[in-house]
Parts: structure tokens; C-alpha cells; sequence
């Protein structure tokens, strides 16, 4: 089952994803070099589209073809990441200086459309969404099934998906508001203190839902 070593490759993801986030939060200058900074993109970029591939094989191989809820969910779970990994291309290749000039050669309103950035903060925020309503209507089918350890990581799950969602609006909020992206970077030292434990707690919900998950295909 690929469903399987999806999962067991999005636990691997995600974790380094959690710990390059927090060094890059208070560390800045840690990622100054444009090498390291294009390198730490790329990995997250691979993170995303992992968990991309896990909604897909989720869809593909776990929701049964009766649990048409589920698999709406699914589908818009893969719609949401999808949006965020072009954003993380597009964010990847716009800060390509020699290609963006060949970019803005071949096409001004291309090059326009790489560098807005209002999709940057609403992308995540949608997706952020659709991925809670999964994790609910998940968490509706497993308490139908025998495994109560699955339900519980759902559980869990969907507590870290809400306050993923708290995390976007705020994000998007306060990019509105100052009228340019804000990345968790951008923010004072004492906002990014305060927002860390909501950043660990979504980071160790996924992280036991996905674990439980992988340990429960195993005994399929």
C-alpha cells in the first residue's frame, strides 16, 4: 500500500519542517546565505507536496467508494495543498533574479503575476480550512469503526487543524493590514514567542494523528 510509506515520509517531512521553522523564527540570520535560504525553501516545498500525495492516496486507497463525504473532504484537502505548493513554486522562482529578468522579458504581466502576493496569506488560509473539515468528517466515520486510538489521534487532530486556522487569520489579518505578506519572520520577537506553543501544538497533533495512522495501516 503507497498509502503507507506516504505517511511514514509525511512524519519525516513534517518534523524537519517543524524544526527549520522555529530555527528560522529565532534564528533569522541562521538562513542569510541565498544558497541555504533557496535549499530550506526546497525541503519545505517537498513537505507540502508530500502531504499533497497523502490526500491523494488517501482518497485513492482508504476512503471506501459509500463514504462520499470523506472523500469530498479529500478532494478538497488536495485542492488546498495543491494551492500552496504553486505558491511555494511561484515564491521559489520569483526570487530567481536572472530568471524573473528573462520572466519580465517574455512577459511584464507575468512577471506582475509572480511577485503579487495577496494569494500568499489566503491560499494557506483556505487550505487551512478545507483540511479542518477533514479531519472532522474523518473523525465521524472512525467513531463508526472499532479503532478508538484512531479516533482519539483524530481528536487531536482536529484541535491542531483549529488552531492552525486561528494561526492563518491571524497571518492574513495581519497582512491586510500591512498591506505586504507577513511571514512568521516578519514579526517582533515577542509575537513569535507568544505564537510558538500553537505552533508546537498543531505541529505534535498532526504528528500523533499521523503516527497512530501508519501503525493502524500496518494492521491492515
Amino acid at each position: 500500500m503507497k498509502l503507507k510509506r506516504i505517511t511514514l515520509f509525511v512524519i519525516i517531512t513534517i518534523s524537519y519542517s517543524f524544526i527549520l521553522r522555529a530555527f528560522g523564527t529565532f534564528i533569522p540570520g541562521l538562513f542569510c546565505s541565498p544558497v541555504i535560504a533557496k535549499t530550506i525553501q526546497l525541503l519545505l516545498m517537498i513537505s507540502d507536496a508530500a502531504i499533497l500525495l497523502f490526500f491523494i492516496y488517501f482518497r485513492r486507497e482508504y476512503v471506501k467508494e459509500e463514504q462520499r463525504q470523506l472523500k469530498n473532504a479529500a478532494v478538497l484537502s488536495i485542492v488546498g495543498m495543491a494551492a500552496i505548493l504553486l505558491v511555494q513554486v511561484k515564491n521559489f522562482v520569483s526570487g530567481l533574479s536572472t530568471f524573473m529578468a528573462k520572466v519580465f522579458q517574455f512577459s511584464p504581466y507575468l512577471f506582475r503575476l509572480l511577485k503579487t502576493s495577496f494569494a500568499d496569506a489566503f491560499i494557506p488560509f483556505a487550505a487551512s480550512i478545507f483540511v479542518l473539515i477533514f479531519f472532522i468528517l474523518f473523525y465521524k466515520t472512525a467513531c463508526h469503526g472499532r479503532s478508538k486510538r484512531l479516533s482519539r489521534a483524530l481528536l487531536f487532530a482536529i484541535i491542531g487543524a483549529s488552531f492552525a486556522v486561528l494561526l492563518r487569520v491571524y497571518v492574513l489579518v495581519t497582512s491586510i493590514i500591512a498591506k505586504q505578506i507577513m511571514w512568521f519572520t516578519h514579526y517582533p520577537m515577542t509575537i513569535s514567542i507568544l505564537l510558538t506553543p500553537i505552533l508546537f501544538i498543531t505541529f505534535a497533533a498532526n504528528l500523533y494523528f499521523l503516527i497512530v495512522f501508519y501503525k493502524e495501516l500496518g494492521k491492515n
